[in-house]
């Protein structure tokens, strides 16, 4: 893709502002004659792109007995950015559309056959844009698109719901407190379960308190909540059915500074020679510091340089320490506690290094946002923050012996909670059958995935973090239209074309459209499961060739007893198996990848494509899943020194060169990251000093006392 392309597809995305009325724009079929679409020299941007559903209709609902009505239904201009074609983005260069209005008719049609309004259920319309069609238009940005339609359908549910259970379906906002509170400011949405095929009204008593925003709709409820007070919301459906829920808006979570309190300041210092400027800008909120003695720490640095006689003037902006979220009551001998930073500037979970005193000791989470305090002697502990470009200060939290009782200075926190969804993690386990012959059917059989549910909440005291609860799915079926297969060129396929496959090559199969699946059916769950997040949920898959003169051969967790290259040589030797050989070929085929650096005791697994009567590699995936070697031994020379811990701690400090892909010959490998990684829960500062504690004869528990060997 051009440059140009790209930044004028990339300001139509941002903008989103043309009127689609505005805009003039001609189509053709694939047989038909080209048609001018304007006099500009601009460029044309010539996508590949689909007539798609728009994300904000999730389904079309009716009663038994109604008329299906499909005219209100939204469409879109959609176009593949991804070589591969696995995922239509929207074009936001131009409004959606509804289907009843007519516009761009002639590219696309709808199938509604599927759906029976006589009988209960959930049934699909199908959109099926006409393949090789072209939508030819000028955006505002005087670009000229030229879309080719590839004709891939897509579905939108369609529920019909009896008639005749509308009276004995409850209509009921979903929240968990006795009443719906939440503080002056927020903004909290509450899913209205029940309405059905309903249309729905809303009603605020008193609306200087709280209203409903444009937002909502039949199945979520969205408030903006005003000020603090109580009052009633009413729901009505179309039906007759109504239901009422108290709304309690609490004080506000935040309070702004007085801008009078610190106001901007400038000093000007002069001398002979130069001009030194120092102008400090104060901007935060009292919410985010807990402590008085740092209110509002400085940090300034004064650059005293001058450039051809001229001055430079040396701005600095007042930098306040980061928020601690900790519990700084007393704490047990043998008791854990949790706590992360906070950057007040931007409100984010920041990376901290916590250095406590001798009877404390800290361990983190993979991505060093959260810290783990372990409580080990009796005593006063002396805790140094110390986070990026703020200032470091220090903590105290008292240790008294574990039958102590404990006196706490907290206030009482209370928490407001919201809604969530179920979000795809990765998945725990591959379908039981990964490599195929030609002419077998896809079986999903075996799959397993990890999801998650994650929900919101806020708290009295200006506290907020999102709950996750973890769960493992074994996948009983998705549905087939929500299944894409692609091999390794970007061509796709459906599902029940994947017998037709040609063998000798992988697929890529990907779950999910615009990363999401709804209806998966779960073994063990009594209703069916919606999945957000699904842009990862891929694998693959190998086709064996009809004439067997090659195969793919599973590698699952085995040792490697010695690995050389040589086309002939035989000095691939895994444990329990036949010597292969392997040469630089097997790196050189597109789409695969066998790991170039394997030792002895290194334990791989993957897929490898060979020749049966040699044993030659011709081509596969294959991974280091463990490396062999010491423990600590960060730059993978054999050797445990202080050398291994100094890496670990220069590709913390500085990513850019010393970090995986950092531009130093001395930068850390796969292998280092993994061997250095003491604890098994990510490299840190503390792999460093379990390292340096090994080397010098000391307790290597003293430091990490959650981990003491491998899983």
């Amino acid at each position: 893709m051009k440059k140009s392309k790209k930044l004028t597809i990339l300001t139509a995305l941002i903008m989103g502002l043309t009127s689609f009325s505005a805009i003039p724009m001609t189509t053709t079929a694939e047989d038909g004659a080209p048609a001018a679409v304007s006099d500009s020299d601009e460029y044309t941007a010539k996508e590949k792109g689909e007539i798609i559903f728009d994300a904000d209709d999730l389904s079309v609902k009716v009663y038994t007995g109604d008329e299906l009505n499909i005219d209100n239904v939204q469409l879109r201009y959609g176009v593949y950015y991804d070589e591969e074609k696995s995922y239509v983005s929207p074009l936001y260069d131009f409004e959606k559309f509804t289907v009843g209005s007519g516009t761009s008719s002639e590219l696309y049609t709808i199938d509604t056959s599927e759906v029976d309004t006589t009988k209960a259920g959930k049934y699909n319309i199908v959109l099926k844009p006409r393949a090789g069609a072209v939508f030819k238009a000028l955006s505002d940005y005087n670009t000229n698109y030229e879309i080719t339609l590839e004709g891939t359908e897509s579905y939108l549910p369609v529920i019909v719901y009896d008639k005749e259970s509308i009276k004995d379906t409850p209509l009921y906002l979903r929240f968990f407190t006795e009443a719906i509170e939440a503080p002056a400011g927020s903004i909290p949405d509450f899913r209205l379960c029940g309405a059905m095929a309903s249309d729905v009204s809303y009603e605020v008593e008193d609306e200087t308190i709280a209203r409903v925003t444009e937002r909502s709709n039949p199945e979520f409820l969205e408030l903006d909540c005003l000020k603090e007070g109580e009052t009633t919301i009413n729901v009505y459906t179309s039906d007759g059915r109504k239901t009422s829920e108290k709304i309690i808006v609490t004080p506000s979570l935040y309070q702004p500074i007085d801008p009078d309190e610190f106001p901007f300041t400038t000093t000007t210092t002069y001398n002979p020679d130069h001009v030194y400027t120092t102008t400090t800008t104060v901007t935060v909120d009292k919410w985010w510091y807990e402590y008085e003695k740092s209110l509002l720490p400085t940090t300034t640095t004064d650059v005293l340089t001058s450039y051809a006689g001229k001055p430079l003037t040396t701005t600095t902006t007042t930098l306040p320490f980061a928020k601690v979220d900790l519990d700084t009551s007393d704490m047990k001998v043998g008791e854990t506690r949790k706590g992360h930073c906070i950057d007040p500037r931007t409100g984010e979970n920041i990376v901290a290094t916590i250095m406590p005193s001798s009877n404390m000791c800290v361990s983190y989470s993979s991505d060093q946002k959260t810290f783990t305090l372990t409580a080990l002697k009796e005593g006063l502990t002396h805790l140094a923050i110390v986070t990026g470009d703020m200032p470091t200060y220090s903590i105290d939290i008292r240790v008294v012996a574990a039958d102590s009782a404990v006196t706490g200075t907290n206030e009482p926190e209370t928490w407001i909670r919201g809604t969530g969804v179920d979000h795809f993690d990765s998945i725990k386990t591959l379908p039981t059958k990964t490599i195929y012959d030609e002419g077998e059917e896809l079986d999903l059989s075996g799959l397993a995935v990890n999801a998650y549910h994650s929900a919101a909440r806020s708290s009295n005291k200006g506290n907020s973090e999102t709950l996750r609860t973890d769960y493992a799915w074994e996948i009983e079926e998705i549905k087939p239209e929500y299944i894409t297969i692609s091999d390794l060129q970007g061509k796709t396929y459906k599902p029940d074309q994947f017998a037709a496959l040609k063998g000798g090559n992988a697929c890529i199969v990907s779950m999910g459209k615009n990363q999401y699946i709804p209806d998966i059916k779960v073994a063990g769950e009594e209703y069916e499961k919606d999945l957000y997040d699904t842009d990862g949920f891929s694998f693959r898959v190998y086709i064996n060739p009809y004439n067997k003169d090659s195969k793919f051969i599973k590698i699952d967790n085995a040792e490697v007893e010695s690995f050389a290259y040589g086309s002939t040589s035989k000095g691939f030797k895994l444990k329990g198996k036949d010597a292969f050989s392997i040469d630089m070929d097997a790196n050189m085929h597109f789409g695969y990848s066998v790991e170039s650096d394997i030792r002895q005791g290194d334990k791989v697994s993957g897929v490898l494509y060979i020749k049966p009567e040699t044993n030659y590699i011709i081509m596969g995936d294959l991974n280091v899943i463990e490396y062999g070697g010491e423990d600590g031994d960060a730059n993978a020379d054999g050797t445990l020194d202080m050398a291994d811990a100094v890496l670990i701690m220069q590709a913390l400090a500085n990513p850019n060169k010393y970090g995986l892909n950092g531009t130093s010959e001395k930068h850390i490998t796969k292998r280092g990251k993994a061997l250095g990684d003491m604890d098994y829960n990510g490299l840190t500062v503390g792999d460093a000093q379990v390292i340096q504690r090994k080397l010098l004869g000391l307790d290597v528990d003293a430091v990490f006392t959650i981990y003491s060997e491998k899983e």
